[in-house]
């Protein structure tokens, strides 16, 4: 079925607007302080608001609502080589239509793509996030007090753009005909050392696929003309991102299918909702988040020439849509899987279990003012005037993903961020091979035994999951998805120690100057990252952030989350 529909412009005198106005954003914010023994030492501290979110709150409807194909566009001649006056140029009359089969029939090509759709739910809501917590502070003497805290917010109705138009391969056949063209393959491989889909009678158990009933599916069609990339899809299983093929392909007026079967369709077999679009976005409030943390902090007035201050933050984040990272401005983010939303539940990208912070700054007790003071006054210049400060971290590796990125499900592009690997060991079992590991000169973030001879985290494809060792990564059989969870795991341990060395040399009784030697990384400790920016780039749209098992270079540390030493010399004149 043809899913048509009339783009109808807004305001100016329309009388429309993209969205309905939100009249209801009530935000209160209260407090109390409660001093419960009447002594000035110890305080009861609790709070809630109400607070309306303003990130991405223009650009986002702006995008989704002026970006749709057709109704806005440019044109003109590309790859001049003489200038205008030399070589008139007629600027041709853009192709406008504001529907979507009126934008299949003008703009579809095979530089551009089939079109695509773009809409915002009528009833979108401001996004808010509720704030709450309470923390018990108590003096313990020495210009101490310690504060134990709760914290906790909730983000509701957060921006999410996601595609309504995901591949369809159950229900129409295409799973269960790109099945036993995949068997086909893998028993021509076994008999021939050639992965070859199509049918062959001498090879028992080869099958002839008649889905379309024009003779074989893959190779009576579209593998004719990308047989390579097709044989690629097969051998991994990635059903989704054939689908998406067959269905762009069939798209285009003058291209393989549609001049028999109409747009968007194989041999009259819908692959999609809607055969007009490849994608189509909407967006909406479909996004949440939870943030919930305990922390004890220390902290001493400076006294005595010391100030001290050190907390312990333990907590969690989770969310579908970690925004930070993974979208931009649009705040386009598909799910996996539309039928089930919660494959992309997980814990924030920026989420970290623990964290250890510190800082002090001391003026060391000797010299002038201070009960051990050299009679000589050049001593005494060379021992007075003396701090040093210093800030220390310690806190949790940043949240990662063990990924196969395959589109086994959906389109590629919808998985390459998403689809983690299929293992049979648990999260735990998996968590206890990652660490530093060191072979062959490399440093590798988990286990080498999970590492192939090609660098790979995964064996040969198969119709069975077959890793390299027992409990180690698999790439999802078609129609699946990987069962390890998103941002699943820890990277190594991040570490880090500044320190300041500081000389004040008086001058007058209102000038002095200052000496200082600050140390940023003082140590040199090496904190890896994990991921591997040269795949990323190799492969449009995934992470850089994440392992995937499909990577030459899998588990490998290829650069530094930290920095490395820096020693910063300064000479400061104070009055």
């Amino acid at each position: 079925m043809l899913s048509n529909a009339t783009l109808a412009y807004f305001g100016g005198n329309t009388g429309r607007s993209v969205y309905k106005k939100d009249l209801r954003d009530f935000g209160p914010n209260v407090g109390i302080a409660w001093d419960p023994f009447g002594d000035g030492k110890t305080s009861i501290r609790a709070g809630y608001s109400i607070n309306y979110v303003n990130d991405e709150l223009i650009s986002a409807p702006y995008n989704a609502s002026l970006n749709n194909p057709g109704v806005s566009t440019t044109t003109g001649p590309q790859h001049l080589t003489d200038t205008t006056i030399g070589s008139p140029q007629q600027i041709p009359v853009p192709a406008m239509s504001n529907t979507f089969a009126g934008n299949w029939a003008n703009l579809y090509n095979y530089d551009t793509g089939i079109s695509y759709g773009y809409a915002v739910d009528p009833n979108l809501r401001t996004p808010y996030v509720q704030q709450w917590n309470l923390s018990i502070q108590r003096e313990i003497g020495w210009n101490t007090s310690v504060t134990v805290s709760y914290i906790g917010n909730k983000g509701t109705k957060l921006y999410r753009a996601i595609d309504l138009n995901q591949v369809q391969i159950n229900n129409n056949g295409f799973l269960q005909a790109f099945n036993a063209e995949r068997k086909n393959g893998f028993l021509a491989l076994a008999a021939t050392g050639t992965f070859d889909p199509s049918y062959n009678p001498a090879i028992p158990g080869s099958q002839q696929v008649n889905y379309f009933n024009y003779g074989n599916f893959f190779y009576g069609d579209l593998g004719v003309y990308y047989p390579a990339i097709v044989n690629q899809y097969l051998e991994q299983g990635a059903v989704g991102e054939l689908a998406n093929l067959y269905h762009s392909s069939g798209s285009d007026s003058s291209a393989l299918f549609s001049s028999y079967y109409g747009p968007g369709t194989v041999a009259g077999v819908s692959l999609a909702p809607n055969q007009y679009l490849e994608a189509a976005d909407l967006l909406g409030n479909y996004s949440d988040s939870s943030y919930n943390a305990g922390s004890v902090e220390i902290r001493r007035r400076f006294r005595s020439g010391l100030n001290l201050q050190a907390s312990y933050t333990f907590s969690k984040v989770l969310t579908d849509y970690s925004a930070d990272t993974n979208g931009d401005a649009t705040r386009f983010y598909p799910y996996l899987d539309n039928a089930n939303p919660g494959l992309n539940r997980e814990r924030a990208n920026f989420d970290l279990t623990h964290a250890f912070k510190a800082n002090f700054r001391y003026e060391l007790p000797f010299g002038r003012g201070h009960s051990w003071s050299p009679s000589n006054g050049f001593l005494s210049q060379i021992v007075s005037g003396w701090t040093t400060a210093s800030i220390f971290t310690w806190q949790s590796g940043m949240p990662f993903s063990i990924l196969s990125g395959l589109g086994t499900l959906n389109r590629s592009f919808r998985s390459l961020l998403d689809n983690t690997a299929y293992t049979t060991s648990t999260q735990q079992q998996i968590a206890g091979q990652l660490g530093l590991y060191r072979s062959n000169g490399q440093v590798l973030l988990i286990n080498p035994k999970f590492i192939g001879p090609d660098g790979r985290g995964v064996g040969n494809d198969g119709l069975t999951c077959t890793p390299l060792v027992a409990g180690g990564f698999c790439n999802p059989q078609p129609g699946t998805v990987g069962n390890l969870p998103l941002n699943g795991f820890n990277g190594p341990i991040f570490f880090n120690w500044d320190l300041s060395i500081i000389k004040a040399f008086p001058i007058t009784e209102s000038r002095k100057l200052e000496f200082r030697i600050d140390m940023f990384n003082a140590l040199n400790h090496p904190t890896f990252a994990v991921g591997d920016p040269t795949f990323a780039v190799a492969n449009s749209g995934a992470s850089p952030s994440d392992m995937y098992i499909n990577d030459p270079n899998f588990g490998e540390a290829t650069r530094a989350a930290s920095t490395p030493r820096v020693i910063q010399l300064g000479l400061i004149l104070k009055f």
